[in-house]
């Protein structure tokens, strides 16, 4: 499927790309983006030992919770001509092209069941095409921290659910400054991004359904999956 503009509305005009587990739903806008990030586990709910239909933040049986955002800017990509979103049904890769400034710009986004990572990939047809930044949001407002390569966020739900978000980026080309929460790059001739989720959420009674802390396995897997070629 494809279309010739950006979407607005993720619910009714993402192209949605997932593994099983996560996924995201990509909206292709050109110069400032917003991919909205999920994963199957984060439930507000709790053991629920009335059996209500109590929903929402605070019901015990609670809703499901939106993970949060991966923001692409690209401040100087403001005149696109020939724009086309795709998702092909067969691969479940989203593509987004367009010219700009007589530049061919590709993104390419996927999300690999074996490496358990989301991976978007931007290249151009000519050298140092990129400058902007990236942001990862947290939909519960979760301060975002830096990291050696990227940026993550952390927390907890109002049931105890904790949740971990881990973001790597790398260049070809040009550099990459990783300040304040923000990854900011200048004249990359290409960019690839990592994505983790998870939470702590197992399906076992007798541990109310909390197992362990999933930092040292959102870490383990965005090293894993950003140590491979994007071909691979």
């Amino acid at each position: 499927m494809w279309y010739n503009a950006p979407g607005s509305n993720p619910m009714t005009q993402g192209l949605l790309i997932g593994n099983g587990r996560m996924g995201a739903a990509i909206l292709g806008n050109v110069t400032n983006d917003s991919l909205v990030l999920n994963e199957s586990s984060l439930w507000s709910g709790t053991a629920n030992l009335s059996g209500g239909y109590a929903t929402g933040p605070s019901g015990a049986f609670g809703a499901y919770q939106m993970f949060g955002s991966l923001v692409l800017k690209l401040p100087t990509h403001t005149n696109p001509t020939g724009y086309v979103r795709a998702l092909d049904i067969g691969t479940g890769i989203a593509t987004v092209d367009y010219t700009n400034s007589g530049v061919a710009d590709h993104r390419e986004v996927f999300c690999s069941a074996p490496d358990q990572a989301l991976v978007m990939q931007l290249t151009a047809s000519s050298s140092a095409a990129y400058t902007g930044s990236i942001q990862l949001t947290d939909s519960h407002s979760t301060t975002i921290s830096n990291t050696a390569s990227g940026l993550m966020f952390s927390g907890a739900l109002a049931n105890g659910e904790k949740y971990e978000a881990q973001l790597v980026v790398s260049n070809s080309g040009g550099t990459v400054v990783i300040s304040s929460g923000a990854v900011n790059f200048t004249n990359c001739n290409s960019l690839t991004l990592f994505v983790t989720l998870g939470t702590d959420y197992v399906m076992d009674y007798s541990l109310n359904y909390h197992g362990s802390d999933p930092h040292s396995n959102m870490l383990a897997q965005v090293t894993a999956a950003s140590a491979k070629s994007f071909s691979t």
